[in-house]
C-alpha cells in the first residue's frame, strides 16, 4: 500500500544530507550568535515589513521569529521556532521533515543526518581565533588544522567542564589539552560510561559531541582532538 505522504519527493530529497535542528534551542542559539539562521529570518522580515509598510516593531529583538515558520515536506507539520519540535532540513534550509517522516523514510531515501547548531560547539565557518580544541574525523594527517567538517570546543569551555576532561583522563592518560589525542570507539564508549556521574554540563558536552560521532564512527574507527 502506498503512503500517503509520498509525493514524487525523491526527486530532491533522495540521499539528502540533513540537519538536525531542535526548537527551542536552535532558535535560543542563533538569536545570541546572529548566525545564518537568524539572518535568514532577518532578511525575509525584513523585505515583508518594507513591502507591507507594517509591522516595524516585530524587527527588534526576539519578535522577530514570528516571521518564521516552516512545513513538513511529507506530512505538512508545521515547525516554529518558539514550539518544541525536532525536525531536519537541507543545508540550505529550502526543505524541512519532521522527525517522525524523517524516521519513516529515512532508509528508503538514504537520508544521512548531521549537526549543524549546537550548545557548545561551533564549526570551522563560525570560528573566531584560534583558541579552540579541535575535535578531527578519524586519525589526524599530521598537517591539517581547521577542517570544515571538525567540529570546534572553546578553550574556556573546556576549561571549565572538568568533568568532561577528567573523564577522558580517566580512560586516555595521556590526553593532551595542547597536543593531539586519538581515542578510539572503545575509549568514547567508556568515557560516557563514566560521564553520566559528572555534572549536568559535561553530560550535555558529551552527548552533543556523540551525536556527531554516530555518523562519525560509521566511518572512522576514531576521532583525534587536537588541542590548542
Amino acid at each position: 500500500m502506498s503512503d500517503w505522504r509520498l509525493n514524487g519527493q525523491e526527486k530532491y530529497l533522495q540521499n539528502a544530507k540533513l540537519y538536525k535542528i531542535t526548537f527551542p534551542e536552535f532558535w535560543e542559539v542563533a538569536y545570541r550568535e546572529k548566525n545564518e539562521f537568524y539572518q535568514k529570518i532577518k532578511q525575509y522580515a525584513k523585505s515583508y515589513v518594507e513591502s507591507a509598510n507594517k509591522g516595524h516593531e516585530y524587527l527588534e529583538g526576539e519578535k522577530i521569529q514570528h516571521f518564521w515558520h516552516e512545513h513538513c515536506e511529507f506530512c505538512w507539520e508545521k515547525a516554529m521556532t518558539d514550539i518544541p519540535c525536532t525536525f531536519y532540513c537541507t543545508e540550505d534550509m529550502k526543505y524541512w521533515i519532521c522527525e517522525e517522516c524523517f524516521t519513516d523514510f529515512k532508509e528508503q531515501f538514504n537520508f544521512q543526518d548531521i549537526a549543524y547548531l549546537m550548545k557548545y560547539f561551533i564549526f570551522e565557518k563560525n570560528r573566531e581565533g584560534s583558541c579552540y580544541h579541535e575535535f578531527y574525523k578519524g586519525e589526524w594527517d599530521g598537517k591539517t588544522f581547521w577542517k570544515s567538517d571538525s567540529l570546534l570546543l572553546s578553550d574556556d569551555i573546556l576549561v571549565n567542564s572538568t568533568g568532561f576532561v577528567d573523564a577522558i583522563v580517566e580512560v586516555v592518560p595521556s590526553y593532551d589539552c595542547y597536543g593531539e589525542t586519538e581515542i578510539s570507539i572503545e575509549e568514547w564508549k567508556r568515557i560516557g560510561e563514566i560521564i553520566v556521574n559528572k555534572d549536568k554540563v559535561s553530560q550535555e558536552i558529551y552527548n552533543e559531541l556523540n551525536d556527531w560521532l554516530v555518523t562519525v564512527f560509521k566511518k572512522y574507527k576514531c576521532f583525534t582532538i587536537l588541542g590548542i
